[in-house]
């Protein structure tokens, strides 16, 4: 419900800005610091989520994350690819998966 009110509101603000209510410029850069925020929030209420919620991963997969006790989304993305790559029986194909799993919720694993 939060989403569409912001949603709602950015909309608002972008007909302001296109009957000439309000500076254009002052418009466009408000609405990129709420997409920005919009974004940020959701890549928030998906780190406390089971890492299940990002999909169904392959048994080799959530065997892989069992090993390294990961349970959560956050607990993934403290990962490395180093870190999935170094447990016995997971390679690039797992990796891939988790990777465009985070992805898809705009969330990535720890650099290196």
């Amino acid at each position: 419900m939060k989403n569409v009110r912001i949603l709602d509101a950015l909309v608002a603000l972008y007909q302001k800005a296109k009957d000439g209510a309000i500076d254009l410029d002052q418009a466009a850069l408000c609405i990129e610091r709420s997409i920005t925020k919009f974004e940020t929030d959701m890549a928030s209420t998906w780190l406390a989520k089971p890492t299940e919620s990002l999909g169904a991963f392959s048994v080799r997969t959530r065997k892989a994350l069992r090993r390294l006790n990961v349970q959560t989304v956050m607990d993934l993305t403290a990962l490395s690819e180093r870190d999935l790559l170094d447990v016995r029986n997971f390679g690039q194909v797992g990796l891939e998966e988790i990777r465009d799993a985070l992805r898809a919720v705009k969330l990535d694993l720890r650099p290196e």
